[in-house]
């Protein structure tokens, strides 16, 4: 509870600030602070959630409120986006950021509202908590790395986000040499990407409680890899339009099923570092693709490059699915938890 307070009270005044001093008076630097120390409050919101829904929800539940919190978060993000989009073209930049300071203030009221998440905590002194902050993160990562079950599901949360990330970077650079080449709206491929997240959720919400979170993953991981197998070689607006509505559909399932195979993974003590260290490999997620296309991609090359990424992302499901059937051999708990 003090964690979501403190993430979203942090967001509420970096914004406030800047709204009270104008944008204008805050050179370039102290404004990237200003937004890593807001990224850093979402990013520590996000594991806060996925710790603390299985003492809400309960086990027989996770799936469906896991799958529930992703359709949440995207349309909210693709609401805020579309907003400030066509809000930045006729509103003043001060009257956003004083929108931005409400909706934080009513995150943060929201979190005093909210009780322990099931959890009996205490008061320590602050050094004491300092040092064990430290210690816990390396504990958490001693038991993430002695779970092959929780190794399992960290990598491929960064399989399948890399492989949303790398066909969004993608996609971005490639409608932009069709919208020069051709005048060609990119709104489709946005839209079939959307499309697909929507399908995504609604087959993990319809096999949630039949199929094992771990094939959920695999499953998502060969749509994936597939479609950008497939249409990642089409160069013009139908081949990214459906490149995007499968990696939707892929990014979606694949990610409840991860949630839900980390959470049953790991203890409740461990469970919130297990997320932490899922953030880390969010992070590693935008720095490994975007490196890629940096290094590789050009109009010329720009066929080869995502026709073997995706066969790159096809290996990779078949090396995780023969992981997951290595750890089913190797951990009952493991395997139980999968049914």
């Amino acid at each position: 509870r003090r964690l979501l307070i403190g993430a979203n009270g942090l967001r509420t005044i970096v914004i406030a600030v800047i709204a009270a001093l104008g944008v204008a008076t805050f050179g370039d630097a102290a404004l990237y602070v200003s937004f890593l120390l807001i990224l850093a409050g979402t990013r520590l919101l996000l594991a806060i959630k996925g710790a603390g829904l299985p003492a809400v929800l309960g086990e027989e539940n996770l799936l469906q409120g896991n799958s529930i919190s992703q359709a949440g978060s995207a349309i909210f993000q693709l609401f805020g986006a579309g907003v400030a989009l066509v809000a930045s073209e006729s509103i003043d930049t001060s009257v956003i950021l004083i929108a931005g300071v409400l909706v934080y203030a009513l995150a943060t009221a929201s979190a005093f509202g909210t009780g322990r998440l099931g959890y009996t905590t205490r008061s320590t002194p602050f050094r004491e908590e300092v040092r064990r902050l430290f210690r816990d993160i390396v504990d958490g990562v001693r038991e993430v790395a002695g779970k092959a079950a929780a190794g399992l599901a960290l990598t491929s949360f960064l399989v399948i986000r890399s492989l949303l990330t790398f066909t969004v970077l993608a996609t971005a650079f490639i409608s932009r040499d069709l919208i020069a080449a051709e005048g060609t709206t990119t709104t489709v491929a946005g839209a079939a990407g959307a499309l697909g997240a929507v399908i995504g959720f609604l087959a993990a919400n319809a096999v949630r409680r039949r199929v094992a979170p771990v094939t959920i993953v695999g499953t998502a991981l060969f749509l994936g890899g597939a479609g950008m197998l497939a249409f990642g070689g089409i160069i013009n607006l139908l081949g990214v339009s459906l490149m995007a509505f499968a990696v939707g559909v892929s990014f979606f399932l694949g990610k409840i099923g991860v949630d839900t195979m980390m959470q049953e993974a790991l203890s409740d003590s461990f469970r919130g570092r297990g997320f932490s260290l899922q953030d880390i490999a969010y992070n590693f997620s935008w720095i490994i693709p975007a490196l890629v296309l940096f290094l590789f991609l050009s109009r010329d090359v720009a066929r080869i490059l995502m026709v073997s990424a995706g066969a790159v992302f096809l290996l990779f499901a078949v090396l995780l699915g023969l992981w997951a059937r290595a750890v089913r051999r190797t951990d009952p708990e493991a395997a139980d938890a999968e049914g």
